[in-house]
């Protein structure tokens, strides 16, 4: 069965990793003082220095041969667009979605792990937030910001990222 790692869900499921758990990780191995509080102060102030890092098109590359994270872009299929329901439900007319505001690009945050040196990469997944996501939508729609954005590559093994 996959192991999903989900940061900032509120619902956790068996085997995935929240910051309590972490917590009680690090309070076993390190023998510290750090109070809870203390701890997820830190963690939040880092998980948002890290997406700050990202949106504004950094490649970071992961310690201990995790991989790398960023943020790719992609341009839209036009054959398969997505029907703007809202207009459609008023005036009847069929209406597509063409992201014409980011010159038909979509971002999406991505982790590559063809440099990871571990076993079962397929079996892990990086989700971001809610709010990562709309965040990240909220740049696209700036004028000409997608170009700080790589385009998206399928990379082959041993592949170098993306710089």
């Amino acid at each position: 069965m996959a192991k999903t790692i989900r940061w900032n869900n509120p619902v956790r499921r068996k085997g995935e990793l929240g910051p309590v758990a972490m917590y009680k990780a690090y309070k076993r191995k390190h023998k510290t003082k750090l109070k809870g509080t203390t701890f997820t102060a830190i963690l939040e102030n880092f998980n948002s220095r890290l997406l700050q890092l990202l949106l504004d098109g950094v490649t970071v590359k992961l310690p201990f041969h995790c991989g790398s994270l960023f943020v790719c872009k992609k341009k839209v299929n036009y054959e398969h667009l997505s029907l703007d329901y809202g207009h459609w439900r008023k005036t009847g007319e069929r209406l597509f979605h063409t992201n014409r505001h980011s010159d038909g690009y979509v971002a999406h945050f991505h982790w590559l792990k063809y440099s990871a040196i571990f076993v079962h990469k397929s079996l892990y997944e990086l989700t971001f937030s809610r709010a990562a996501c709309r965040r990240l939508a909220a740049i696209m729609k700036q004028p000409a910001a997608h170009r700080r954005y790589p385009e998206q590559i399928y990379y082959k093994r041993h592949a170098k990222t993306p710089r």
